[in-house]
């Protein structure tokens, strides 16, 4: 359990950095582009939250706990996050790409037109 202990604690930061920077980059987009679609990803990216709960407030605790209470804690956090990732994969990304493509052409479109004269 120790080993599980101090791996988690050195992917901590990597894993809360994904998380904030995916939300700024992959949101702004999304919400520009496809509001009416952006349900699902915002409830998925929400569960960035209950990461950032469990760094924070059960893994510097886990040692404390009986060792079968800490593996299923354990246990719960890698399930939970590999279910998002996937979720993100299926969801969010493919939309994602798809908003950032139109965004950026928007962006063009705005940067490339020329100034218009009175």
């Amino acid at each position: 359990m120790k080993v599980a202990i101090t791996e988690l604690n050195v992917i901590k930061p990597l894993i809360l950095r994904h998380a904030v920077e995916e939300e700024a980059r992959l949101m702004r987009p999304i919400m520009w582009e496809h509001k009416d679609e952006s349900e699902e990803s915002i409830i998925i990216l929400r569960y960035h939250r209950p990461l950032v709960d469990f760094f924070d407030h059960r893994l510097p605790n886990l040692d404390k706990l009986p060792e079968q209470v800490a593996r299923r804690e354990v246990g719960i956090f890698v399930k939970e996050l590999r279910k998002h990732h996937l979720e993100e994969e299926k969801t969010v990304f493919p939309l994602a790409l798809k908003a950032n493509s139109q965004y950026e052409k928007g962006s063009q479109t705005l940067s490339t037109r020329r100034p218009v004269r009175a």
